[in-house]
């Protein structure tokens, strides 16, 4: 997850993908293009309860085997991976129900994230999940649509 949290010491281990850094890759994906991601992000807790994540920021970044080894380990350890992407990265806000559009994409395969956060936690805590997905454009022009 590329969603950074300050104002906490982390005592998490430091750990860098092994995965190459494909500038080339991450640059193809960057390119202009007439293609559009359309989605919505939420969560369901244990108790089948649906949170959609309200006014949120979702990160969007094109997909390689370094950007997915990222983000499985910035759930679990420290790592300076997200600040290596931070150029590649697109950003959009999410609406009350949780939609959010990206477009003038380029075909290829992108990799999103964000949060979901809710009330109702203990001492008046936020509890928050994060959600990613992947959505794949074919071809120029196309929409694509994707649930996280």
């Amino acid at each position: 997850m590329f969603i950074l949290l300050g104002g906490c010491a982390d005592t998490r281990p430091v750990v860098e993908p092994a995965s190459s850094f494909d500038v080339q890759a991450l640059g193809q994906g960057m390119a202009t293009g007439a293609s559009t991601i359309i989605g919505q992000a939420s969560w369901v807790t244990e108790k089948g309860i649906k949170h959609d994540a309200m006014n949120e920021t979702v990160t969007l970044v094109p997909s390689t085997p370094y950007v997915a080894e990222c983000a499985r380990i910035v759930l679990d350890a420290t790592s300076h991976c997200a600040d290596r992407l931070k150029p590649y990265l697109r950003s959009t806000r999410t609406d009350a129900e949780g939609h959010f559009v990206f477009g003038g994409l380029h075909p290829g395969t992108y990799f999103l994230t964000t949060r979901v956060c809710w009330a109702g936690g203990r001492r008046r805590l936020r509890p928050c999940q994060a959600v990613q997905g992947e959505a794949v454009i074919q071809r120029d022009g196309q929409t694509v649509e994707v649930s996280l």
